[in-house]
Formats: structure tokens, C-alpha cells, sequence
């Protein structure tokens, strides 16, 4: 791709460079701007050690965003506010954040430390006084590999006991975010796009229509850095505003697929109409993915592991496509994946939404997800159970499971006599009778075997959860 000029705020300074929009921040940063704060790591956005802030205007006002440097490729930087590491501090002085994990030994190698101390930027510029719940979630992606964490986490108590007194956003930062308003907040070249509405996102469909479709890259952006491979053109649909909303209308609630996972899992409309969707902010990349990363990119990543698919299946959602010529279709997400990372999207199809179908009165889903960490992590297997009970009795049970063939694979319960009294060693049979139908594959999170126990073992563990039982695991 040919460079372009780009325009955004690195630490409060307007800069305007020539560059490949597909490039790497982190690359930009470290091997042109000379801004070796900011490390990498692992390169597939898990260590946390390239964490840098994006700072845009949205509903809300002006918002600081962690996100991982090496994910975000440089398109993204357009009209936005760059923080790094070295724009917390200054010449003279460290910031109270920098302060804090000096005081409270959070440092050894110091590699891993400019992650931490954007996290924690983000984290407390948005929230000045949080709990120790909000400081643990901000931090789930990034790793400390010598000092370990209990420094850190003091730092973290100390900064909460500053009382919101503390300057965390620098004045020199701070006077640039009106300045951010007179950029153009996007890109659109010959070679990358922008569509915003539905006729600008089928105008670039129809003109480019061998061009990669790009939503938060959280996953494709991994793929093309160890493949050495970037688009020749890009239609980047992460601010179409069809697919940024979330409306409740007769079929159910309208998620967006544009919209970043940390905005659904947060969304007070989301959680009142699905609360398992909630689990995913605990169990679900780190916060530095799901601030990029969008609902419409994970489900078309079509990963047979993937958490979102899996609770929106049991769930009986559908997803809503459009194609160039502004054709919509809705497709039920249980058959939308005919095989491993297949998917029933025609070219130059997107998904624009996904839709929820309201939960019945006795309706509960239930959703577990075992591997190797409890999260930033890919699931050995998950699943997510559909029940519905009338008084003592379970009228519909359903349990989806992923992580066990090329995708989701749904058990409809339907000819079993249940009730919330039925005996566990029942269930237990029903478990067993459920691993012995799937034909998982020996991998890295786990082997064959260990999957098909999982199963029984997720099987029982929904039913208690579901009928009140819980406190018997």
C-alpha cells in the first residue's frame, strides 16, 4: 500500500507523516519516531509490554483508550490523540502514576513497565478514584514476568488514595483533545476507505472489490505481521454507522457489529437483556483487545472456540448482512458456519448486526469456559446452556459447546424428562452420554480426551448453576 499522509496528536505535539496506513504503531513509534518507550512483546497484542492510549472524542467527551501498539496499524491514528509512554511525564518531573510504582518497587527489568504505566493512564484519566475490581481489569493484559504483581498492585493503592486529587492527563495532552475536532477523523484514499454509511460502504464495495474488509484487527492484524503479508486495499467498516448502535426493536435487541466488545459488555441495555454477556469483560481478551476488537470481527474471525458465537448461539441470535448493492439478509447464527472458518458470507457481504431474540419468562443461558487462564486466554472447550423451566420442570434445555469439532456444536435435550429435582447422577449420565457424541482434536489446550471430559463436566455444572444448585460443586 502506498504511503500516505497522516495526521493525529503524539504526546500533545500535531504530526503529520508519510506513511503506509497498514504499518504497525509500534513499528512507527520505535523505528521512525524514535519513541523506544513503548516495547514489544509478543507481537499478538497477549504481554501487554506495547500498550500505548488513544485518545478520540465520542458520546461521552473526550475518552483515553489502552490498546495494543502492536495490533493498531497506523490508518487508525488519523484524527486521533497519541499517548505514549514518554507524553506522561516530562523533561523535569515523573508523573504520579511513574511516581507510584517507584515508590512501591513495581520495577525490576523495566520492560514490562511502559505497558503498565499506560494501563494505568487509561485506566485512572477516565475513572479517577476506582476500585481494585476496575484497577485488575485494566491490567488483565499486561505481564509482569520478574517483579511480580504485588508492587504494582500497591502502586495502584496509592494512586486510588490520591482521591482524584492527582493530574493524570498532562496540561500539554489535555490542550490538544478541542484541536483533535479540526482533524479529519478518518481515512479515505484509492487504497483505503472509510465508509461511514451504507451507500459509501456499497460505493466501496462495488469499486474495490477485491479489497480486505477490516473491522478492529485484533485477529487478522497478527495473521498479517507473521505472514509478512498487508492488503494492497482496505475498506475499514469499524465506523459505519449502521453497524455502531444498539436499539431494542419487535425481533429482539440490535447489537452493532462495529461497536468495540468492551462497549457491549458494559452497555446497561446489553447486560439487562443478556447478562451473560457480562462475563465476557472477566473472561475475554484483556482490555487492551476488546477496546479494538468489534462483535462483527470476532464472529466472522469464525473461530469454533470463540465465546461471543458461543453464548449468541445458545442464545438464538441472528446476524444481519449486506452485500454491494445494499441487499440485506439475516441468517441464524447456528447455520451461518458450515465449517472451520467457513462461513456463509458471499463476497463482498458484512455483517451489520447481530440480533437477540428477547429471553421467555423461566428462560436462563448459562456460559463456563475452561483453559489454561482464567482469561486473555482461548477456551480448551466452552460452553453456553439454554434453559427454560416452568415451575419444577425444564421445558427446553440446549447446551452449545465449542472447541469440540470444525464449529459450534448444539444438543437439543428435548426427549429427557428433566426437572430441576432430577437427581445429579442423571445429569451426570447426560454428560457422559454428550462427550461420547463429539470428536474433538488433541492440540496445545488440550488433549482429545480432556475435552470429552470437559463436556460431562460442563453439562453437570450448567444444571447446578441453572436450578439453584450451584453450591454443590
Amino acid at each position: 500500500m502506498h504511503k500516505i499522509p497522516i495526521s493525529f496528536f503524539l504526546n500533545g505535539e500535531k504530526k503529520t507523516i508519510l506513511a503506509d496506513p497498514m504499518q504497525r504503531t509500534v513499528d512507527l513509534l520505535r523505528s521512525e519516531l524514535e519513541m523506544t518507550g513503548t516495547k514489544e512483546g509478543c507481537s499478538d497484542g497477549d504481554c501487554g509490554a506495547c500498550t500505548v492510549s488513544i485518545g478520540s472524542w465520542e458520546e461521552s467527551g473526550f475518552v483515553y483508550r489502552s490498546v495494543a501498539s502492536c495490533l493498531l496499524p497506523v490508518g487508525r491514528l488519523q484524527g486521533k490523540s497519541l499517548v505514549t509512554v514518554e507524553g506522561v511525564g516530562n523533561q523535569t518531573a515523573l508523573s504520579c502514576i511513574q511516581k507510584a510504582i517507584i515508590d512501591k518497587h513495581g520495577v525490576q527489568c523495566g520492560f514490562c513497565s511502559p505497558g503498565f504505566v499506560m494501563s494505568f493512564f487509561s485506566l485512572f484519566s477516565m475513572n479517577p478514584i476506582p476500585d481494585m475490581k476496575d484497577v485488575e481489569i485494566a491490567l488483565q493484559g499486561n505481564i509482569c514476568r520478574c517483579t511480580g504483581y504485588e508492587g504494582i498492585r500497591k502502586a495502584a493503592e496509592q494512586m486510588i488514595g490520591y482521591q482524584g486529587t492527582e493530574i493524570i492527563v498532562p496540561p500539554s495532552i489535555r490542550s490538544c483533545q478541542n484541536a483533535v475536532k479540526n482533524l479529519s477523523q478518518f481515512l479515505n484514499t484509492e487504497e483505503w476507505r472509510t465508509p461511514v454509511t451504507i451507500d459509501e460502504l456499497c460505493v466501496a464495495l462495488q469499486q474495490m472489490p477485491d479489497a480486505q474488509i477490516i473491522s478492529g484487527l485484533t485477529d487478522l492484524g497478527v495473521s498479517f505481521h507473521t505472514k509478512g503479508e498487508r492488503p494492497l486495499q482496505v475498506i475499514d467498516v469499524i465506523q459505519l454507522e449502521e453497524s455502531r448502535r444498539i436499539e431494542i426493536k419487535e425481533d429482539g435487541l440490535h447489537i452493532g457489529a462495529a461497536l468495540p466488545l468492551e462497549s457491549i459488555v458494559l452497555d446497561r441495555t446489553v447486560l439487562n437483556w443478556l447478562p451473560t454477556l457480562g462475563q465476557l469483560q472477566l473472561q475475554m481478551a484483556s482490555k487492551q483487545i476488546r477496546n479494538v476488537a468489534t462483535l462483527g470481527g470476532n464472529l466472522c474471525n469464525a473461530s469454533p472456540i470463540g465465546d461471543a458465537t458461543v453464548i449468541l448461539s445458545s442464545a438464538n441470535a441472528t446476524v444481519l448482512v449486506v452485500n454491494a448493492k445494499g441487499k440485506l439478509r439475516e441468517l441464524n447464527l447456528t447455520s451461518f458456519y458450515t465449517g472451520y472458518k467457513q462461513m456463509q458470507l458471499e463476497k463482498g457481504e458484512i455483517v451489520l448486526e447481530v440480533i437477540i431474540p428477547p429471553l421467555q419468562a423461566g428462560q436462563t443461558i448459562s456460559f463456563l469456559k475452561t483453559g489454561k487462564r482464567s482469561s486473555v486466554d482461548i477456551a480448551s472447550i466452552n460452553s453456553a446452556s439454554n434453559m427454560v423451566v416452568q415451575g419444577k420442570d425444564i421445558v427446553h434445555w440446549t447446551i452449545s459447546i465449542g472447541g469440540v469439532a470444525p464449529t459450534v456444536v448444539t444438543f437439543d435435550l428435548k426427549d429427557k424428562d428433566l426437572s430441576l429435582e432430577i437427581p445429579v447422577e442423571e445429569i451426570e449420565a447426560i454428560g457422559t452420554s454428550l462427550s461420547e457424541k463429539v470428536v474433538p482434536l488433541s492440540d496445545i489446550r488440550g488433549s482429545a480426551s480432556y475435552r470429552k471430559a470437559l463436556v460431562a463436566n460442563h453439562v453437570v455444572s450448567h444444571f447446578l448453576k441453572q436450578s439453584g444448585r450451584e453450591e454443590t460443586l
